[in-house]
């Protein structure tokens, strides 16, 4: 599984997501805010904090995204 190496977090609820293994996507959120595991992230502010590590974007301890769940999101998109 690739390693998260840097994000940048969009106020159009998109995240721009770079992998160690040279591949970069757009996460778009978008559809993901009318979940109850989400919602929170309707808060710009809140959404534009977003931090990673190496295997996960995290907003806070309750919401975060693991790599797995980021290339679903993107595949489905």
């Amino acid at each position: 599984m690739p390693i998260i190496i840097s994000i940048q977090p969009k106020s159009d609820y998109t995240i721009k997501v770079k992998f160690d293994n040279g591949t970069t996507l757009i996460l778009d959120m978008k559809a993901k805010l009318k979940t109850m595991r989400f919602q929170q992230l309707k808060d710009k502010d809140l959404f534009c904090r977003a931090v990673a590590d190496k295997y996960c974007i995290r907003w806070n301890e309750y919401i975060e995204l693991s790599v797995k769940e980021i290339f679903e999101i993107a595949q489905n998109c």
